[in-house]
């Protein structure tokens, strides 16, 4: 593992930190993500024990953990989604970012084939509000997570997604008719 000599903010001692966590530490996201196509260690650690996760999620750092998150997602690394997922507050915003790609690390799951991380995205959604968003969003093609799934025949995945979408649209159809059918007061 490749290492850098950092000073550490916190003490005058030198910490030994992996070049990817630097990348992330510094904003080079083409570098991490450079480092993270040619195999880097997600799993390394400082020379304090820290690992890359726990430094982003530290320190709040939403382009690493976007990073991250898109990684795991398209990987299907579940430890590092619910780490991510259950820890940042504002997950709405990180996990409907897309790549360059347009695609979102729902896509990224659905295209691997990924359920269980399909599933822990879904709900983490739900639980914010942001799943119609989530559900509705497309890539740079066009496509949307349910599309992609459909597309690599991830029949498990097709399963979750169109199990949600009849949700929401159940939901929005109640919506729909308390609206334009109120009861009437007694």
């Amino acid at each position: 593992m490749y290492t850098e000599n950092v000073r550490s903010t916190s003490t005058s001692t030198p910490t030994q930190l992996p070049v990817l966590m630097l990348a992330l530490q510094k904003a080079m996201l083409r570098l991490a993500t450079c480092l993270l196509e040619k195999g880097a260690n997600v799993d390394g650690t400082d020379s304090n024990g820290q690992t890359i996760l726990s430094f982003c999620l530290i320190r709040r750092y939403s382009h690493g953990l976007h990073l991250l998150l898109l990684y795991a997602s398209e990987k299907g690394r579940v430890d590092i989604v619910v780490q991510i997922t259950s820890t940042f507050m504002s997950i709405g915003s990180i996990v409907n970012k897309p790549d360059n790609e347009g695609q979102t690390a729902l896509m990224l799951a659905s295209q691997g084939g990924f359920a269980e991380t399909v599933q822990l995205l879904l709900e983490s959604a739900r639980t914010r509000n942001h799943l119609s968003n989530m559900l509705h969003q497309r890539d740079n093609e066009g496509k949307t997570a349910l599309m992609i799934a459909l597309q690599n025949g991830h029949e498990e995945t097709v399963r979750l997604l169109s199990s949600e979408y009849t949700a929401l649209k159940r939901t929005a159809q109640v919506h729909l008719d308390q609206r334009h059918h109120p009861r009437k007061r007694r």
